[in-house]
């Protein structure tokens, strides 16, 4: 019996323990003004201008540029290979903590909708699992990770890598009463001016590269138009210029491409598609196949200006 009681406050303890880390671990967390969802659902950003994506506006769309051309404060939220579940969730959090802003500009092109290219990072939206919307977009992204959450303190050990540096710089940040992040506007540009670098997405390329359209992105990319029209957000979809020469590779771009406009159309959205643009040509301006260096995308932020003035002018 008495090794029973043992047994019984030991399991106790361990819980008390798990339960203490998982508040501890989520308050230093968002704290943490480099963790892009933290940042925005604890300070007032409220941008007229928000850029969504992957890894491809996270380091071509500079706010800074597209603010002195327009004068509308812009804000860079997007994150390194997100895909549109992580962009509509990241919006749906924005806009609980910020006001909507007038323009949304989202980074759609055919990689965003095969699976093999962008994929759901679970572990950006730990803190947030308690949220009902966030919860059921980890359900259905992450099944396995999911059930975890459940469990005290396991939604951060099941990604404790990801995790512990972060609620430190957090913690820092907290007893600093810092209010800004590293990155102010969200906006982390390529300085280098080499050649691509990313030399197997290029291969999968010379392969002739046929996009599998995944239907599970298609129906996040739906949510993020409806939380855009519930909030009156004018929703631009773009892709910015990508490497010419291997556009040849893409064997179905264009299938895809007609397939998305589609979308657009019939949410009376534009489709920006920038692959004529004389910076597509070199290869000199690119680090990747449709990611350019600093030098390149300065150029292309400016031209982007030009479609966001004329834009704000209709609202």
């Amino acid at each position: 019996m008495r090794k029973i009681y043992k047994l019984f406050f030991l399991s106790l303890l361990l819980l008390l323990i798990l339960v203490v880390l998982e508040k501890t671990y989520s308050f230093l967390l968002a704290h943490n003004k480099n963790i892009k969802v933290s940042y925005v659902t604890s300070e007032k950003i409220n941008a007229e201008v928000l850029i969504l994506g992957n890894c491809v506006p996270y380091t071509t769309i500079s706010p800074k540029i597209l603010k002195e051309k327009t004068n509308l404060k812009t804000y860079n939220l997007a994150e390194h290979n997100a895909d549109f579940a992580e962009n509509y969730l990241s919006l749906y959090l924005y806009l609980k903590n910020n006001k909507a802003p007038q323009i949304a500009l989202l980074y759609v092109s055919p990689e965003t909708f095969d699976d093999q290219y962008n994929s759901f990072s679970s572990y950006r939206f730990s803190t947030f699992s308690e949220d009902s919307i966030v919860s059921e977009v980890l359900k259905t992204q992450n099944p396995a990770y999911y059930r975890w959450t459940k469990i005290p303190f396991m939604k951060y050990a099941y990604y404790n890598n990801q995790f512990t540096f972060n609620a430190l710089q957090g913690a820092k940040h907290y007893f600093e009463n810092r209010h800004i992040p590293y990155l102010t506007d969200g906006f982390n540009p390529h300085f280098n001016t080499g050649t691509i670098i990313n030399s197997g997405f290029n291969e999968s390329y010379i392969r002739n590269q046929d996009f599998t359209w995944s239907g599970r992105k298609e129906k996040y990319l739906r949510l993020l138009i409806q939380l855009a029209k519930k909030n009156k957000i004018h929703l631009i979809f773009y892709e910015s210029p990508l490497y010419t020469k291997l556009l040849k590779y893409q064997s179905n771009r264009k299938a895809i491409l007609e397939r998305t406009r589609k979308i657009a159309t019939a949410h009376a959205i534009e489709y920006l598609v920038f692959d004529t643009m004389a910076v597509s040509a070199s290869k000199s301006n690119f680090i990747s196949t449709n990611t350019m260096n600093y030098q390149s995308s300065k150029k292309f932020s400016e031209l982007l200006s030009k479609y966001i003035k004329l834009e704000a002018k209709d609202r």
